[in-house]
């Protein structure tokens, strides 16, 4: 997620922590961030479903999110606009783009799915733009080029892809990307005063859990542990 330049501290430090615990943070999310196409491509591989597995995203992210709450005594907002802001930031941080990733990553290796996600910083510089929220810079439109050429010549038939018959499926992933960097927009640029990453990320996720559940109910689509098919699944893998 980004955040305007302004909101960024000019000293080495955020909230008092040093560098390298900030660094190592990064380097744990990103991490984290990088694998979980990997376990999406496994999940994905045997009987649950896109709505399901986005469903049980968003209700285990918001149960932990909440959990959080709890702990460091803080409340979550519940106005209007706080509650607007969740379910926009909700529809395009989560329910949106996770469906549409668990559907790209049945058809798509998880390298090229990846890289598609992967532009999501260029996307959100080039939708920050013509809200006045990055700057026209010339060598940062520059970088987002390359970057987008780079991820084509990477993508493209004779690099990854047996065949442009596959090539549809890109589009599902790029549209979750393109998602995600909405939801980075608008918390830049919307996000109401009084709530902070910890409110915004747990308000969010109950609100796509709120937009995939019920669907994902009335489908039969919600994988329930403890039943046949969850342990069925887990078997196969096993095997």
């Amino acid at each position: 997620m980004t955040a305007p330049a302004s909101s960024v501290p000019s000293s080495g430090h955020v909230a008092g922590l040093p560098p390298l615990v900030l660094w190592s943070a990064l380097l744990v999310i990103g991490s984290a961030w990088g694998f979980s196409q990997f376990f999406s491509k496994i999940a994905m591989s045997g009987t649950i479903e896109p709505l399901g597995a986005a469903a049980w995203q968003a209700m285990v992210g918001a149960g932990v999110a909440l959990a959080a709450l709890r702990i460091t005594g803080r409340r979550l907002p519940l106005t209007r606009r706080h509650i607007a802001f969740y379910a926009v930031c909700g529809l395009l941080g989560t329910a949106f783009p996770a469906t549409l990733s668990y559907e790209a990553i049945r058809h798509l290796s998880v390298g090229i799915a990846s890289m598609i996600i992967a532009t999501v910083p260029m996307l959100t510089v080039l939708l920050a733009l013509p809200m006045g929220l990055e700057r026209p810079e010339a060598k940062r439109l520059a970088g987002v080029g390359l970057g987008f050429l780079a991820i084509l010549l990477l993508i493209g038939p004779e690099a990854s892809l047996p065949g442009w018959g596959l090539a549809v499926w890109m589009i599902l992933p790029l549209c979750a990307a393109f998602a995600y960097a909405g939801e980075n927009v608008i918390i830049a640029g919307y996000q109401p005063s009084g709530i902070g990453p910890l409110e915004t990320g747990c308000g969010l996720l109950l609100a796509a859990t709120l937009m995939l559940l019920p669907p994902a109910l009335a489908l039969g689509v919600v994988p329930v542990p403890g039943s046949a098919g969850w342990r069925a699944e887990g078997s196969r893998r096993s095997i």
